[in-house]
């Protein structure tokens, strides 16, 4: 796996040499700005990764009614759901990182995270007593994978899941593993402040200081890495 680095409160830019400029293009994708710059690349190319960027959205988007996701989150506390392989293996990866951070990351957070609004909608913070009713359906622990039949169940009614948390950074991957696959050698993603990079170059990425706009904080180089802001 690919060393990943997160950056926490602090806002990712792309840091250019001597002028140096490359190809980029720019779609919203996932509720952000995505650019996609690739020093030798074509048209197809870019539209490739951003179709594949596209496909991973419309898969794991919790406000698509039409997604997997939301398929899951309908039926899954009811009885064991078939998903596709690839929702298994995201979800398998996610429940390994709640694992690991002892639930500070916690896909099964949807019961919780929808109080406080919709896509694109701020709703009035929560009352105290909202939140502690909610917070008995966010524990990943209640998440039950079956490798064997490939399938999800949700152990407490009113669970639901959103993988926020882990979509965009799958996303990142299958455009870097598309554009690997058309000759691409080259490559940056940057998906609101989460940025992948392939190939043998030097990147340069600025961290822009948090109280001085005009500042740049420090350059971190990235070679076939990823990084992360949070905040």
């Amino acid at each position: 796996m690919k060393r990943f680095i997160l950056i926490g409160l602090l806002i990712l830019f792309i840091v250019y040499g001597c002028g140096q400029r490359f190809p980029s293009k720019k779609e919203f994708l996932m509720d952000t700005e995505v650019e996609i710059i690739l020093p030798q690349g074509n048209e197809e190319d870019f539209t490739a990764a951003f179709t594949e960027m596209r496909r991973v959205e419309k898969l794991m988007n919790v406000y698509d009614p039409e997604s997997e996701i939301s398929r899951v989150n309908r039926l899954a506390d009811k009885e064991p759901i078939k998903i596709s392989k690839e929702i298994f293996e995201v979800l398998k990866e996610a429940l390994r990182y709640s694992r690991l951070t002892s639930g500070a990351f916690d896909v099964s957070i949807r019961p919780l995270s929808h109080l406080w609004g919709t896509k694109g909608k701020l709703k009035e913070i929560p009352e105290a007593r909202e939140i502690e009713e909610r917070l008995p359906l966010v524990n990943y622990r209640n998440i039950i994978l079956d490798e064997r039949n490939q399938t999800v169940e949700f152990k407490r009614e009113g669970m639901a899941i959103d993988l926020g948390g882990i979509a965009k950074g799958y996303a990142l991957d299958c455009a870097i593993r598309v554009l690997k696959e058309r000759g691409v050698k080259e490559a940056l993603i940057n998906a609101g402040g989460d940025i992948k990079v392939t190939g043998k170059r030097d990147w340069k990425i600025g961290l822009q200081h948090p109280r001085k706009e005009d500042k740049v904080l420090v350059v971190i180089k990235l070679k076939d890495q990823a990084i992360a802001t949070s905040g």
